[in-house]
C-alpha cells in the first residue's frame, strides 16, 4: 500500500521573504489608521503620495468638521534618523501635517510616536534658536535621531529630551486649523538658556476627555 505523505502546515502555508522597506512603510500607515478608527476618527491611507500618508476626518461634540493630515515613518530598530528635506520640513508647518513614527522593534508590540506640528516647532527652534535644540534644522531641512529604550521613554536626539508621553497619543493630533507655532498645552520650556522642553506626564493630563474628537480650536491668525 502506497504510503501517503503528511501535509505540514509550514509546507502549505510557506511564509514570505522578510518585509522590505515598502512593507515596513505601508504596515506602519495601517497600523496608525486602525488605531485612529478605533477612537472614532474616520482616517484611511491616501492613494497618491504627496507628502501626506493618511488624512483623518471627525466631527466635534458641537458639530464642526474637522480634518488632520499625517505623515507616517516607520522603522524595525530602537535607534533610527529620520531625514526629512525642506519641502518636507515647510510642509509640517505650513499645511499643519502631523508626523508619526511607527516602531515595529517587537512585532507583536508596535507603537507609534506622535509629532504634532506645534510640538515639531518647538522641538527643532528649540524656542531660543539654540544649538541644543533637539531636533537639528538646516537649511536643507532636518535630520531627527530617535532612540526607544522602552515604549514609555523615547528619546529625541539626547536622552534630556523624553517624547515618551506622546507615544499613542493620537488624541493630540492637532486639525490643519491650528497654529503650528502656539506652544501646546502639554508642553513646557524648562530653560531659557538651554531651549529645552519637557512633555507634560500623563498623571498631569486629562485623558479621559481628550480620548474622544473634540473641538480643541487655535485658529491661526
Amino acid at each position: 500500500m502506497k504510503k501517503t505523505k503528511r501535509l505540514r502546515v509550514d509546507d502549505a502555508f510557506d511564509k514570505p521573504a522578510p518585509p522590505g522597506t515598502t512593507h515596513l512603510g505601508r504596515a506602519g500607515e495601517y497600523f496608525v489608521a486602525a488605531q485612529l478608527l478605533r477612537m472614532g476618527y474616520n482616517a484611511s491611507p491616501l492613494p497618491v503620495d504627496t507628502g501626506v500618508d493618511l488624512l483623518a476626518h471627525w466631527t466635534t461634540r458641537s458639530g464642526e468638521s474637522r480634518v488632520a493630515l499625517l505623515q507616517v515613518k516607520s522603522t524595525a530598530a530602537t535607534r533610527t534618523t529620520i531625514r526629512l528635506n525642506k519641502p518636507q520640513l515647510d510642509r509640517i508647518t505650513d499645511q499643519g501635517v502631523n508626523l508619526i513614527v511607527v516602531f515595529w522593534c517587537d512585532p507583536q508590540r508596535p507603537f507609534a510616536l506622535v509629532l504634532p506640528p506645534a510640538l515639531f516647532h518647538m522641538l527643532t527652534s528649540g524656542g531660543f534658536k539654540s544649538s541644543a535644540a533637539p531636533i537639528r534644522s538646516r537649511v536643507d531641512g532636518a535630520v531627527i535621531v530617535l532612540r526607544a529604550r522602552t515604549q514609555e521613554h523615547v528619546f529625541i536626539r539626547n536622552s534630556r529630551t523624553d517624547v515618551g508621553p506622546m507615544v499613542n497619543r493620537f488624541d493630540r493630533l492637532a486639525a490643519t486649523d491650528e497654529d503650528p507655532h502656539a506652544i501646546p498645552d502639554y508642553a513646557e520650556w524648562t530653560s531659557d538658556a538651554e531651549g529645552l522642553l519637557r512633555i507634560v506626564s500623563e498623571k498631569d493630563t486629562q485623558p479621559n476627555k481628550r480620548m474622544q474628537p473634540t473641538a480643541r480650536r487655535v485658529r491661526r491668525g
